[in-house]
Protein backbone atom coordinates (compact mmCIF):
# COMPACT_ATOMS: atom_id res chain seq x y z
CA UNK A 1 0.00 0.00 0.00
CA UNK A 2 1.12 3.28 -0.80
CA UNK A 3 2.43 5.87 1.79
CA UNK A 4 0.59 9.03 2.35
CA UNK A 5 1.50 12.55 2.87
CA UNK A 6 -0.99 14.74 5.04
CA UNK A 7 -0.01 18.40 6.75
CA UNK A 8 -0.20 20.50 9.62
CA UNK A 9 -0.28 24.42 9.70
CA UNK A 10 -0.28 27.29 11.81
CA UNK A 11 -3.10 25.83 13.79
CA UNK A 12 -1.88 24.82 17.10
CA UNK A 13 -4.98 22.36 17.67
CA UNK A 14 -7.70 21.26 15.15
CA UNK A 15 -10.07 18.81 15.54
CA UNK A 16 -11.87 16.25 12.58
CA UNK A 17 -14.59 14.26 13.13
CA UNK A 18 -15.58 10.87 11.13
CA UNK A 19 -18.72 9.37 11.74
CA UNK A 20 -17.56 7.77 15.49
CA UNK A 21 -13.85 9.07 15.63
CA UNK A 22 -12.72 12.43 16.99
CA UNK A 23 -8.74 13.18 16.36
CA UNK A 24 -7.16 16.11 18.17
CA UNK A 25 -4.33 17.11 16.36
CA UNK A 26 -2.29 19.05 19.48
CA UNK A 27 0.75 19.17 20.53
CA UNK A 28 1.76 17.17 23.51
CA UNK A 29 4.41 18.01 26.15
CA UNK A 30 7.14 15.01 25.65
CA UNK A 31 7.34 16.11 21.73
CA UNK A 32 10.80 16.79 21.48
CA UNK A 33 10.88 19.07 18.15
CA UNK A 34 7.07 21.36 18.83
CA UNK A 35 6.08 22.83 15.98
CA UNK A 36 5.76 26.23 17.65
CA UNK A 37 9.37 27.22 17.32
CA UNK A 38 9.81 26.40 13.99
CA UNK A 39 6.55 28.61 13.17
CA UNK A 40 7.72 31.24 14.96
CA UNK A 41 10.75 31.03 13.52
CA UNK A 42 9.56 31.06 9.67
CA UNK A 43 7.05 33.70 10.79
CA UNK A 44 9.93 35.98 11.62
CA UNK A 45 11.35 35.06 8.83
CA UNK A 46 8.56 36.34 6.61
CA UNK A 47 8.78 39.70 8.37
CA UNK A 48 12.13 40.27 7.88
CA UNK A 49 11.50 39.28 4.50
CA UNK A 50 8.79 41.26 2.79
CA UNK A 51 8.43 40.57 -1.00
CA UNK A 52 8.44 44.70 -1.49
CA UNK A 53 11.55 44.23 -0.16
CA UNK A 54 13.01 42.21 -2.58
CA UNK A 55 11.28 43.65 -5.40
CA UNK A 56 9.90 40.57 -6.67
CA UNK A 57 6.41 39.32 -6.59
CA UNK A 58 7.77 35.33 -7.12
CA UNK A 59 8.39 34.29 -3.65
CA UNK A 60 8.67 30.70 -2.76
CA UNK A 61 9.36 28.19 -0.54
CA UNK A 62 11.79 25.18 -0.97
CA UNK A 63 12.37 22.33 1.10
CA UNK A 64 15.53 22.66 3.57
CA UNK A 65 14.79 20.05 5.78
CA UNK A 66 12.30 17.56 7.19
CA UNK A 67 12.84 14.68 9.91
CA UNK A 68 10.13 11.98 11.30
CA UNK A 69 9.10 11.12 14.71
CA UNK A 70 7.83 8.35 16.41
CA UNK A 71 6.23 7.06 19.20
CA UNK A 72 8.27 4.59 22.30
CA UNK A 73 7.48 6.03 25.10
CA UNK A 74 7.57 9.30 24.03
CA UNK A 75 8.28 11.02 20.88
CA UNK A 76 12.00 10.22 19.72
CA UNK A 77 13.61 11.34 16.11
CA UNK A 78 13.84 8.52 14.00
CA UNK A 79 15.80 10.24 10.72
CA UNK A 80 16.02 13.60 9.13
CA UNK A 81 17.56 15.28 5.38
CA UNK A 82 18.49 18.57 4.72
CA UNK A 83 18.95 20.02 1.26
CA UNK A 84 20.77 22.33 -0.51
CA UNK A 85 20.63 24.74 -3.71
CA UNK A 86 22.24 26.27 -6.41
CA UNK A 87 20.68 29.21 -8.50
CA UNK A 88 17.09 28.96 -8.27
CA UNK A 89 16.30 25.69 -8.28
CA UNK A 90 13.31 24.97 -5.83
CA UNK A 91 10.08 23.21 -5.38
CA UNK A 92 8.52 21.14 -7.89
CA UNK A 93 4.87 20.94 -7.40
CA UNK A 94 1.85 23.16 -7.74
CA UNK A 95 -0.36 21.22 -5.95
CA UNK A 96 -2.57 19.80 -9.19
CA UNK A 97 -0.33 16.67 -9.00
CA UNK A 98 -3.18 13.68 -7.89
CA UNK A 99 -0.45 12.09 -6.28
CA UNK A 100 1.71 14.65 -4.48
CA UNK A 101 -0.25 13.98 -1.27
CA UNK A 102 -0.34 10.40 -2.11
CA UNK A 103 3.49 9.91 -2.20
CA UNK A 104 4.94 9.70 0.92
CA UNK A 105 4.95 10.71 3.95
CA UNK A 106 8.76 10.43 4.00
CA UNK A 107 10.53 13.78 4.25
CA UNK A 108 12.97 11.45 2.14
CA UNK A 109 10.88 10.75 -0.65
CA UNK A 110 9.19 13.95 -0.73
CA UNK A 111 12.30 15.54 -1.62
CA UNK A 112 11.69 14.14 -5.41
CA UNK A 113 9.21 16.99 -5.61
CA UNK A 114 12.43 19.08 -5.19
CA UNK A 115 14.80 20.34 -7.79
CA UNK A 116 17.65 20.09 -4.80
CA UNK A 117 21.87 19.60 -5.83
CA UNK A 118 22.75 17.98 -2.48
CA UNK A 119 21.22 16.08 0.37
CA UNK A 120 22.24 14.46 3.04
CA UNK A 121 20.29 11.99 5.47
CA UNK A 122 20.77 10.78 8.93
CA UNK A 123 19.30 8.48 10.87
CA UNK A 124 19.26 6.20 14.08
CA UNK A 125 17.80 2.97 12.71
CA UNK A 126 14.69 4.03 15.08
CA UNK A 127 16.10 2.69 18.33
CA UNK A 128 15.20 4.60 21.11
CA UNK A 129 17.50 7.31 22.74
CA UNK A 130 20.56 6.30 19.76
CA UNK A 131 22.49 9.37 18.30
CA UNK A 132 21.32 10.24 14.46
CA UNK A 133 24.13 8.98 12.26
CA UNK A 134 24.96 10.00 8.52
CA UNK A 135 22.80 6.99 6.08
CA UNK A 136 23.44 8.69 2.83
CA UNK A 137 23.77 11.34 0.69
CA UNK A 138 22.24 12.69 -2.88
CA UNK A 139 23.96 14.49 -5.97
CA UNK A 140 21.59 15.47 -8.78
CA UNK A 141 22.90 17.01 -12.30
CA UNK A 142 20.70 18.85 -14.71
CA UNK A 143 20.56 20.00 -17.94
CA UNK A 144 20.48 23.65 -19.42
CA UNK A 145 16.81 23.46 -19.40
CA UNK A 146 16.86 22.22 -15.59
CA UNK A 147 15.82 18.84 -16.37
CA UNK A 148 16.97 16.17 -14.07
CA UNK A 149 19.56 14.32 -15.48
CA UNK A 150 21.15 12.03 -12.91
CA UNK A 151 20.73 11.56 -9.38
CA UNK A 152 23.59 9.71 -7.50
CA UNK A 153 23.32 8.05 -4.05
CA UNK A 154 26.37 7.27 -2.08
CA UNK A 155 26.01 5.19 1.34
CA UNK A 156 27.98 6.30 4.33
CA UNK A 157 29.77 3.92 6.37
CA UNK A 158 33.30 3.76 8.39
CA UNK A 159 33.65 7.41 8.15
CA UNK A 160 33.35 7.94 3.92
CA UNK A 161 30.87 7.61 1.55
CA UNK A 162 30.79 4.76 -1.51
CA UNK A 163 28.73 4.74 -4.37
CA UNK A 164 25.81 3.16 -4.16
CA UNK A 165 22.34 4.10 -6.33
CA UNK A 166 22.63 5.81 -9.50
CA UNK A 167 19.81 6.77 -11.78
CA UNK A 168 19.48 8.55 -15.34
CA UNK A 169 17.16 10.13 -17.55
CA UNK A 170 16.48 10.44 -20.94
CA UNK A 171 14.05 12.38 -22.33
CA UNK A 172 12.24 12.76 -25.82
CA UNK A 173 11.78 15.02 -28.58
CA UNK A 174 8.79 16.87 -26.94
CA UNK A 175 11.12 17.01 -23.54
CA UNK A 176 9.28 14.95 -21.58
CA UNK A 177 10.80 11.65 -19.80
CA UNK A 178 11.44 8.73 -22.19
CA UNK A 179 13.72 6.49 -20.13
CA UNK A 180 14.64 6.06 -16.59
CA UNK A 181 17.36 3.82 -16.36
CA UNK A 182 18.60 2.26 -12.65
CA UNK A 183 21.83 1.47 -11.68
CA UNK A 184 23.66 -0.14 -8.56
CA UNK A 185 26.84 -0.02 -8.17
CA UNK A 186 29.46 -3.44 -8.24
CA UNK A 187 32.20 -3.52 -6.13
CA UNK A 188 33.50 -6.41 -7.22
CA UNK A 189 33.72 -4.82 -10.72
CA UNK A 190 34.12 -1.48 -9.40
CA UNK A 191 30.95 -0.53 -12.02
CA UNK A 192 27.54 0.82 -12.81
CA UNK A 193 25.16 -2.24 -13.44
CA UNK A 194 22.46 -1.50 -14.97
CA UNK A 195 19.26 -3.42 -12.78
CA UNK A 196 16.18 -1.53 -13.60
CA UNK A 197 14.23 0.57 -16.40
CA UNK A 198 10.67 2.71 -16.50
CA UNK A 199 9.86 3.51 -19.86
CA UNK A 200 7.19 6.12 -20.48
CA UNK A 201 4.63 6.52 -23.57
CA UNK A 202 2.16 9.73 -23.92
CA UNK A 203 -1.32 10.34 -25.17
CA UNK A 204 -2.12 12.54 -27.75
CA UNK A 205 -2.84 15.06 -25.16
CA UNK A 206 0.66 14.79 -23.61
CA UNK A 207 -0.50 12.93 -20.71
CA UNK A 208 1.33 9.98 -19.30
CA UNK A 209 -0.32 6.51 -21.76
CA UNK A 210 1.60 4.03 -20.17
CA UNK A 211 4.48 3.29 -18.03
CA UNK A 212 6.77 -0.09 -18.25
CA UNK A 213 9.07 -1.46 -15.94
CA UNK A 214 11.84 -3.55 -16.91
CA UNK A 215 13.93 -5.27 -14.52
CA UNK A 216 17.05 -7.34 -14.93
CA UNK A 217 16.83 -11.13 -13.50
CA UNK A 218 20.35 -11.83 -14.87
CA UNK A 219 19.94 -11.94 -18.46
CA UNK A 220 19.42 -8.31 -19.48
CA UNK A 221 16.57 -5.94 -19.10
CA UNK A 222 13.13 -7.86 -19.76
CA UNK A 223 8.99 -6.72 -18.86
CA UNK A 224 7.65 -7.03 -15.60
CA UNK A 225 5.46 -4.46 -14.93
CA UNK A 226 2.71 -2.43 -16.51
CA UNK A 227 0.74 0.06 -15.38
CA UNK A 228 -1.97 2.00 -17.82
CA UNK A 229 -3.58 5.33 -17.13
CA UNK A 230 -6.82 6.29 -18.33
CA UNK A 231 -8.02 10.03 -18.05
CA UNK A 232 -11.68 11.86 -17.41
CA UNK A 233 -12.33 14.13 -20.17
CA UNK A 234 -11.71 17.46 -18.25
CA UNK A 235 -8.29 15.80 -17.84
CA UNK A 236 -7.78 14.44 -14.60
CA UNK A 237 -6.37 10.96 -13.60
CA UNK A 238 -9.14 8.53 -13.26
CA UNK A 239 -7.70 5.12 -13.36
CA UNK A 240 -4.36 3.17 -13.29
CA UNK A 241 -4.01 -0.44 -13.83
CA UNK A 242 -1.37 -2.36 -12.89
CA UNK A 243 0.02 -5.41 -14.51
CA UNK A 244 2.26 -8.24 -14.59
CA UNK A 245 4.06 -11.00 -16.52
CA UNK A 246 1.65 -14.11 -15.73
CA UNK A 247 2.94 -17.93 -15.84
CA UNK A 248 1.95 -17.85 -20.08
CA UNK A 249 4.01 -14.98 -20.31
CA UNK A 250 1.50 -12.35 -21.37
CA UNK A 251 0.02 -9.59 -19.22
CA UNK A 252 -2.22 -10.45 -16.37
CA UNK A 253 -4.00 -8.08 -14.14
CA UNK A 254 -2.48 -6.89 -10.58
CA UNK A 255 -4.19 -3.75 -8.92
CA UNK A 256 -6.50 -1.06 -10.21
CA UNK A 257 -5.91 2.49 -8.43
CA UNK A 258 -9.93 4.46 -9.15
CA UNK A 259 -9.51 8.15 -7.85
CA UNK A 260 -12.23 11.23 -7.90
CA UNK A 261 -12.24 14.65 -7.15
CA UNK A 262 -13.96 18.04 -6.16
CA UNK A 263 -13.05 21.54 -7.85
CA UNK A 264 -10.34 20.15 -9.32
CA UNK A 265 -8.80 18.40 -6.24
CA UNK A 266 -8.24 14.74 -5.58
CA UNK A 267 -10.74 13.42 -3.04
CA UNK A 268 -11.19 9.89 -2.77
CA UNK A 269 -9.37 7.27 -4.10
CA UNK A 270 -10.22 3.19 -3.99
CA UNK A 271 -7.37 0.37 -4.59
CA UNK A 272 -8.81 -2.28 -5.53
CA UNK A 273 -6.90 -6.24 -6.38
CA UNK A 274 -7.42 -8.68 -8.90
CA UNK A 275 -8.57 -12.16 -7.70
CA UNK A 276 -8.70 -13.61 -10.92
CA UNK A 277 -12.09 -13.16 -12.10
CA UNK A 278 -12.93 -9.90 -10.59
CA UNK A 279 -11.70 -6.56 -9.01
CA UNK A 280 -11.74 -6.96 -5.29
CA UNK A 281 -11.44 -4.26 -2.43
CA UNK A 282 -8.24 -3.46 -0.90
CA UNK A 283 -8.02 -0.24 0.04
CA UNK A 284 -10.12 3.37 0.28
CA UNK A 285 -8.96 6.60 1.22
CA UNK A 286 -11.07 9.60 1.43
CA UNK A 287 -9.87 12.81 1.44
CA UNK A 288 -10.85 16.48 3.48
CA UNK A 289 -10.22 19.08 1.38
CA UNK A 290 -9.75 22.89 3.59
CA UNK A 291 -11.29 26.49 1.98
CA UNK A 292 -8.11 26.71 0.17
CA UNK A 293 -8.87 23.43 -1.77
CA UNK A 294 -5.75 21.92 0.26
CA UNK A 295 -6.12 18.62 2.28
CA UNK A 296 -6.82 18.82 6.02
CA UNK A 297 -7.03 14.92 6.87
CA UNK A 298 -7.31 11.59 4.71
CA UNK A 299 -9.42 8.54 6.49
CA UNK A 300 -7.49 5.38 5.44
CA UNK A 301 -9.76 1.99 5.56
CA UNK A 302 -9.57 -1.69 4.81
CA UNK A 303 -11.53 -4.12 3.32
CA UNK A 304 -12.45 -6.36 6.05
CA UNK A 305 -14.21 -9.78 3.87
CA UNK A 306 -15.30 -11.56 7.04
CA UNK A 307 -17.78 -8.47 8.08
CA UNK A 308 -18.26 -7.09 4.51
CA UNK A 309 -17.02 -3.88 5.27
CA UNK A 310 -14.94 -0.89 5.47
CA UNK A 311 -13.12 -0.85 8.85
CA UNK A 312 -10.61 2.56 9.43
CA UNK A 313 -7.11 1.90 9.96
CA UNK A 314 -5.21 5.41 10.13
CA UNK A 315 -6.40 9.23 9.56
CA UNK A 316 -3.69 11.41 8.84
CA UNK A 317 -4.19 14.88 9.90
CA UNK A 318 -2.47 17.62 8.50
CA UNK A 319 -2.40 21.54 7.61
CA UNK A 320 -0.08 24.13 5.49
CA UNK A 321 2.07 26.70 5.84
CA UNK A 322 0.63 30.50 4.59
CA UNK A 323 2.89 29.08 1.30
CA UNK A 324 0.54 26.30 0.73
CA UNK A 325 3.08 24.29 1.55
CA UNK A 326 4.02 20.82 3.77
CA UNK A 327 4.41 21.82 7.16
CA UNK A 328 4.21 18.85 9.49
CA UNK A 329 1.68 15.38 9.62
CA UNK A 330 0.54 13.80 12.36
CA UNK A 331 -0.32 9.81 11.78
CA UNK A 332 -2.72 8.26 14.71
CA UNK A 333 -4.07 5.06 14.24
CA UNK A 334 -7.71 3.65 14.39
CA UNK A 335 -7.42 4.04 18.05
CA UNK A 336 -6.69 7.53 18.05
CA UNK A 337 -3.38 7.53 19.02
CA UNK A 338 -0.84 9.56 17.80
CA UNK A 339 1.81 7.14 16.49
CA UNK A 340 3.90 8.93 13.85
CA UNK A 341 4.48 12.75 12.98
CA UNK A 342 6.51 14.58 10.36
CA UNK A 343 8.31 18.07 10.30
CA UNK A 344 9.48 19.91 7.01
CA UNK A 345 11.28 23.79 7.03
CA UNK A 346 11.69 25.92 4.46
CA UNK A 347 13.87 28.70 3.15
CA UNK A 348 12.54 31.41 0.92
CA UNK A 349 13.24 32.07 -2.92
CA UNK A 350 11.95 33.01 -6.22
CA UNK A 351 12.36 31.81 -9.88
CA UNK A 352 14.51 34.92 -11.05
CA UNK A 353 16.13 35.75 -7.71
CA UNK A 354 17.69 33.70 -4.34
CA UNK A 355 15.81 35.27 -1.36
CA UNK A 356 16.77 34.24 2.20
CA UNK A 357 19.79 32.24 0.69
CA UNK A 358 22.76 33.33 -1.20
CA UNK A 359 23.39 30.63 -3.65
CA UNK A 360 25.93 32.04 -5.43
CA UNK A 361 28.10 32.43 -2.29
CA UNK A 362 30.13 29.35 -1.58
CA UNK A 363 30.04 28.40 2.14
CA UNK A 364 32.56 25.12 3.51
CA UNK A 365 31.95 23.94 6.77
CA UNK A 366 34.46 21.28 8.11
CA UNK A 367 35.04 19.05 9.59
CA UNK A 368 31.56 17.70 9.80
CA UNK A 369 31.24 15.48 11.79
CA UNK A 370 32.93 18.04 14.20
CA UNK A 371 34.75 16.62 17.99
CA UNK A 372 35.33 20.65 18.82
CA UNK A 373 36.40 23.40 16.52
CA UNK A 374 34.23 23.72 13.38
CA UNK A 375 35.47 25.96 10.67
CA UNK A 376 33.03 28.18 8.60
CA UNK A 377 34.72 29.63 5.20
CA UNK A 378 33.06 31.80 2.68
CA UNK A 379 33.72 34.81 0.19
CA UNK A 380 31.11 36.63 2.35
CA UNK A 381 32.57 39.37 3.77
CA UNK A 382 29.99 41.21 5.49
CA UNK A 383 29.07 40.73 9.34
CA UNK A 384 27.02 37.62 10.21
CA UNK A 385 25.33 35.50 13.14
CA UNK A 386 25.70 32.05 13.36
CA UNK A 387 23.11 30.27 15.22
CA UNK A 388 22.96 26.45 16.46
CA UNK A 389 19.68 24.77 17.02
CA UNK A 390 18.80 21.66 18.37
CA UNK A 391 16.46 19.23 16.26
CA UNK A 392 14.01 20.22 18.57
CA UNK A 393 14.92 23.94 17.48
CA UNK A 394 16.37 25.26 20.96
CA UNK A 395 18.74 27.86 20.02
CA UNK A 396 21.80 26.46 21.56
CA UNK A 397 24.23 29.04 20.03
CA UNK A 398 23.79 32.64 19.22
CA UNK A 399 27.20 34.57 18.18
CA UNK A 400 28.06 37.43 15.93
CA UNK A 401 31.05 37.69 13.94
CA UNK A 402 32.46 40.71 12.21
CA UNK A 403 34.02 38.89 9.01
CA UNK A 404 31.38 36.13 7.38
CA UNK A 405 34.80 34.89 5.25
CA UNK A 406 36.18 32.99 7.92
CA UNK A 407 34.55 31.43 11.06
CA UNK A 408 35.64 29.46 13.86
CA UNK A 409 32.94 28.35 16.14
CA UNK A 410 33.97 25.92 19.35
CA UNK A 411 31.31 23.37 19.97
CA UNK A 412 33.07 21.54 22.83
CA UNK A 413 30.43 22.34 24.96
CA UNK A 414 27.88 20.99 23.17
CA UNK A 415 26.60 17.48 23.95
CA UNK A 416 26.77 15.06 21.73
CA UNK A 417 23.96 14.89 18.63
CA UNK A 418 22.83 16.62 15.56
CA UNK A 419 22.71 19.95 15.31
CA UNK A 420 21.37 22.56 12.47
CA UNK A 421 24.00 25.10 11.69
CA UNK A 422 22.67 28.94 10.39
CA UNK A 423 24.81 31.46 9.31
CA UNK A 424 21.90 34.80 8.88
CA UNK A 425 22.55 38.72 7.37
CA UNK A 426 19.74 40.93 9.23
CA UNK A 427 17.23 38.12 9.35
CA UNK A 428 18.39 36.65 6.34
CA UNK A 429 19.53 33.08 6.20
CA UNK A 430 22.57 32.55 3.98
CA UNK A 431 23.59 29.02 4.31
CA UNK A 432 22.12 26.25 6.52
CA UNK A 433 23.40 22.79 7.20
CA UNK A 434 23.26 19.68 9.59
CA UNK A 435 26.34 19.51 11.87
CA UNK A 436 27.22 16.62 13.68
CA UNK A 437 28.69 16.87 17.00
CA UNK A 438 30.82 13.58 18.27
Amino acid sequence: MKNHLFILCFIFVSTVTDAQHTYQNSFIGNLPAPAKKWRSHIQQFMANNPPALNKTTAIKQRLIAGSTYAYDQGYYITDTISLKYSGTRGMLNDYSDPFLYLYSSDPAAFQSYVAFDTSVELSNESMVGQPLLISNRVFCTYDANERLLQKTTQSYSNNAYSDSLKIERIYNAQNKLSIENSFTFNKISNQWDLTSAYKLTYNAQGQIATDTILIDLGAGLIPMGLTLFNYYPSGELQTLIYKVIGLTNTWEHLMKDSLGYSNGAMVFERIFTWNGMNWENLVENTRHLNTNNLPDSVFIRGWDASSNAWQLSEVYVYTHNSYGNPDAVDIYDNANSLWLKFHYYYELYNDNLSVGHETKQSFTVFPNPVTSILQVNSAYTRPVSVQILSLTGQVVMNRKYENGSNITVSMASLSAGTYLLKLNDKGRTLHSQLVIKN
